[in-house]
């Protein structure tokens, strides 16, 4: 009996602990911004597993242009890694793709993948 809440310890451990390394100090405005959040961190994690399949590695809050995102990392079955980026209020995907191709935007200024055409990744 002590065998099944060993194991939703260690697994809920194992959860948090990416999460922790992953954490920076907020200055008081991207602070009141993640409290004023709808969408968990949780939330946004399933969101992103909803985009690209694969293991959820680490969830971040950034404040991007005033506007709170949550920056999830999932590692796919073939080890690589992807980001996504999720509206903390309304929790659109705004973005996703290959964490390695998720450094900007493309040369002409257009977002890597902003899914304004309503539909998502696929690779």
């Amino acid at each position: 009996m002590l065998t099944k809440p060993l194991f939703a310890t260690v697994a809920t451990v194992a959860f948090a602990v990416p999460l922790i390394a992953q954490a920076e100090p907020m200055d008081r405005a991207e602070a009141q911004m993640f409290q004023s959040a709808t969408l968990s961190l949780e939330q946004a994690g399933q969101s992103a597993l909803k985009v690209h399949a694969g293991d959820l590695a680490a969830v971040a809050f950034n404040d991007e242009d005033g506007r709170g995102v949550y920056e999830a990392t999932v590692v796919g079955a073939d080890g690589e890694p992807w980001t996504v980026k999720v509206d903390a209020k309304s929790g659109d995907v705004l973005a996703s793709g290959m964490t390695a191709l998720m450094v900007g935007d493309h040369p002409d200024g257009t977002p890597l993948d902003d899914h304004e055409d309503g539909e998502r990744d696929d690779d």
